[in-house]
């Protein structure tokens, strides 16, 4: 089996072109194809005369190719003609008349070749080989040579195809010649170079010849005004030269080009793309479901280097693979990559290296691969999950610890002093003292709670939406009016901008920014800034204070849940940053302070830009 050449093989069509199809119609109705798209390309009007079977065959490939023939903007220029009733049209006594001829097929090209957008024509046409299944060969050859008629006159492009197997004996008719004679080219048999391959490895099977031996079996002058392909003038000129084992070389090269078909339908019909590559990672072969997993046509690969579609991250891992297959023949390597897909996406794909180069039949090495894009988002959600549920976890633990840890002090108070006012041995003051304890404590434990379930309420998933951060701290100042006018403060607000985030999670967080900046102010009236600076596709937004500030032992701890530097000389419960942080890190940012003792602190966190409205 040997790489599958994705090069056009149709030459550029002068005039009148034939291929013998027996032997490959898969092959034929690609060069039907890209005959046919060539000329949509260029504007010309298209005439098909073929069987009702091989009109179906060649609308697949033209759908294939990326065309379809019945679509608004192809009607008017192409015609599709049954072959058997176009051909009884102008069949005279056995054998095509050439004023009905004309009359017919010309009729046809008269009604079609004003819709040209450049005055191009080309036709395919296989009534010649209705007549030659029919055993009518004088009539084929004289069909043959009315189109030439045709073509002296209109000068357009004509493509005629052949029931013929250039294996079997009907190619060594005494008709086929003629055949031959009667066209400008003769489109390769298969795939570009298959058929050549094969008989050249039966020669030297059979007759034990080399490769440069080949085209001394072409017969010069047999065919002097056509363009033969060396595989097919040398399986002409076979019997001539060997006749005693031409028989056995032409069955030798069918079993091989069998073979090269047989694998060249598995690959291209398998759901995994599959290429071929050289030492170098060049690509000698792309299979056609190369399309389906990476968008490229596979001659749109073919003779690229594979290094330049792997992600520049990936490459390492594969150049190790590469060797790792090159030290290992035959011994499949599996990998996980990322390529470049011609919509200039990356996709991940998951396959195996294969090395075959001590393979006479495949001489590369193989690699086979899938799209596993939507898996390895999956996978990559799937312990996004786990690692999000272990935080979780844990987060819950210590949690649990902190709030049975914190809500025991006040609670022992509640106690303490609950048993003394029951024991009745204190005095009216000091039952009053008892009394108060207890409800700061109970007012603590209530502070505490309603701060937890503010905290508990934070979620990650809550719905995000462009938020004007300006309107943020302006609501939340308002929420603390009463704060800001007994502390005297003054808040300055630079250039805000729009973030993505929530709403009333945002304001929250201003909220308690900005009252632990009035909380923990030092002796001077306090001033407070809050202003923003884009960092890449973020913002970073600083709420700065001139406080008493923050010994950097404790610029982590601070973020913890009930972690409280002043106890009870400064009110609170030791949830606020927590929550902040929650906000901080449910947004995808980072939350951090700048501080040194006596000169203030700036908070700071990181919030991701809002899309352009």
């Amino acid at each position: 089996m040997h790489a599958v050449s994705q090069r056009a093989q149709t030459p550029e069509p002068s005039e009148h072109l034939v291929q013998f199809y027996d032997a490959d119609p898969a092959a034929w109705a690609k060069s039907v194809g890209r005959y046919l798209v060539e000329g949509l390309k260029r504007g010309e009007a298209a005439l098909i005369i073929a069987t009702p079977e091989h009109r179906k065959a060649i609308t697949r490939q033209l759908n294939v190719l990326g065309w379809d023939p019945e679509s608004g903007d192809y009607l008017e220029r192409f015609a599709f003609r049954d072959a058997e009733a176009t051909l009884a049209k102008f069949m005279v006594a056995g054998q095509p008349n050439w004023v009905q001829f004309q009359r017919t097929v010309g009729g046809e090209m008269q009604w079609l070749v004003p819709a040209s957008l450049n005055g191009g024509f080309r036709a395919y046409g296989e009534m010649v080989g209705v007549l030659w299944s029919a055993g009518e060969f004088s009539a084929a050859i004289r069909l043959e040579e009315y189109w030439n008629r045709l073509l002296q006159a209109h000068k357009f492009k004509l493509f005629c195809g052949y029931p013929i197997n250039i294996f079997a004996d009907d190619f060594n008719h005494s008709h086929v010649d003629a055949v031959v004679c009667a066209h400008t080219h003769v489109i390769p048999t298969g795939e570009d170079g298959d058929l050549q391959d094969a008989v050249t490895r039966a020669l030297d099977e059979v007759a034990g010849t080399n490769t440069i031996e080949l085209k001394s079996f072409i017969q010069s002058g047999r065919h002097p005004n056509t363009h033969v392909p060396v595989a097919e003038a040398a399986i002409l000129g076979l019997r001539s030269n060997l006749n005693g084992q031409a028989r056995d070389i032409i069955g030798t090269a069918r079993r091989y080009y069998q073979s090269e078909k047989r694998f060249r339908a598995l690959i291209e019909n398998s759901s995994d793309a599959i290429s071929l590559l050289d030492l170098g990672g060049n690509i000698t072969y792309a299979s056609a479901s190369t399309a389906r997993v990476l968008g490229y046509q596979p001659q749109g690969l073919t003779g690229r280097n594979a290094f330049e579609l792997i992600h520049p991250d990936d490459v390492e891992t594969v150049q190790h693979t590469l060797e790792e297959v090159r030290n290992s023949p035959r011994d499949p390597v599996q990998v996980r990559a990322r390529l470049l897909g011609k919509d200039t996406l990356w996709r991940w794909v998951e396959g195996t290296f294969t090395n075959l180069l001590d393979d006479p039949d495949v001489r590369a090495i193989v690699a086979n691969y899938r799209d596993i894009t939507q898996q390895k988002a999956a996978e990559d959600q799937q312990r996004k999950n786990a690692e999000e549920l272990a935080r979780y976890n844990a987060e819950l633990e210590s949690f649990a610890y902190a709030a049975t840890h914190d809500l025991r002090e006040p609670l022992r108070t509640v106690s303490a002093f609950t048993q003394l006012l029951v024991q009745g041995s204190g005095s009216a003051e000091e039952n009053d003292k008892y009394s108060k304890f207890i409800l700061d404590s109970v007012a603590h434990m209530s502070r505490m709670l309603d701060d937890l379930l503010a905290l508990t309420s934070v979620t990650s998933d809550a719905a995000r939406e462009r938020v004007d951060l300006r309107c943020a701290v302006e609501q939340a100042t308002n929420y603390l009016e009463q704060a800001i006018h007994e502390s005297g403060a003054t808040i300055t607000l630079g250039p805000l901008p729009s973030v993505l985030g929530n709403e009333s999670q945002l304001t929250g967080l201003m909220q308690n920014l900005l009252a632990n900046a009035i909380k923990y102010r030092g002796p001077e009236p306090v001033r407070i800034e809050v202003t923003a600076e884009p960092v890449g596709s973020a913002w970073v937004v600083k709420v700065r204070d001139n406080g008493i500030g923050i010994a950097p032992a404790y610029q982590e701890q601070i973020f913890g849940l009930f972690k409280r530097l002043h106890q009870r000389s400064v009110p609170g419960t030791g949830i606020g940053l927590a929550i902040c942080k929650k906000i901080v890190d449910g947004m995808g940012g980072r939350i951090w302070v700048e501080s040194e003792p006596g000169r203030g602190s700036t908070f700071c966190f990181t919030a991701p830009s809002a899309p352009q409205s």
